[in-house]
């Protein structure tokens, strides 16, 4: 007996949408009773490789048929980006994160601020400057508020003491 106003019983129940153009807006939603748990939504023919979005055992799929985690996002490197962020009402700023065979990026159109919290704790300004506990950068490529551990040297062309910026002293006596 059905289930509801359109119950779909068989080994691959589908379910077509599609426009009145013949075909290139044709989409599906299956469920696979080969994979238990699995739905599928596509373009297309009602076929699993043609899937765009896959939910299978609690795990979503974007571009895959197999999810392995919580959210799998899967590019072809078609686009510019594999992930995008946009925020409505303002315009011109994206987040965009992708990755190819060696490197992973990050692109943003203004400052990336990471914050813990809800308070920044490192910020990386359009200019590429650095700013790691301040906000307050001035014209430095890197600007650190608070104390600096380093295990190692520090190599510079030069060092110019300038009293009155953070700190009241350079060096300190063991």
């Amino acid at each position: 007996s059905p289930e509801g106003f359109l119950h779909l019983r068989g080994e691959h129940p589908q379910l077509y949408l599609e426009a009145t153009d013949g075909g290139a807006n044709k989409w599906f939603l299956m469920s696979n009773n080969d994979d238990a748990g699995m739905f599928h939504i596509g373009r297309g023919l009602a076929q699993m490789a043609n899937a765009d979005f896959t939910i299978k055992d609690s795990n979503v799929g974007i571009g895959t048929i197999d999810p392995k985690a919580k959210l799998h996002i899967f590019g072809d490197g078609s686009t510019q980006w594999l992930y995008r962020i946009e925020h409505n009402g303002i315009t011109g700023k994206v987040l965009g994160l992708d990755v190819d065979n060696t490197n992973a990026y990050i692109n943003y159109t203004g400052d990336l601020l990471f914050r813990s919290n809800s308070i920044e704790k490192i910020r990386f300004d359009k200019d590429g400057n650095v700013g790691i506990g301040t906000t307050n950068l001035g014209n430095y490529k890197l600007a650190v508020a608070g104390d600096v551990g380093i295990d190692g040297s520090i190599t510079a062309k030069e060092i110019e003491m300038k009293p009155n910026i953070w700190a009241d002293f350079v060096f300190k006596e063991d």
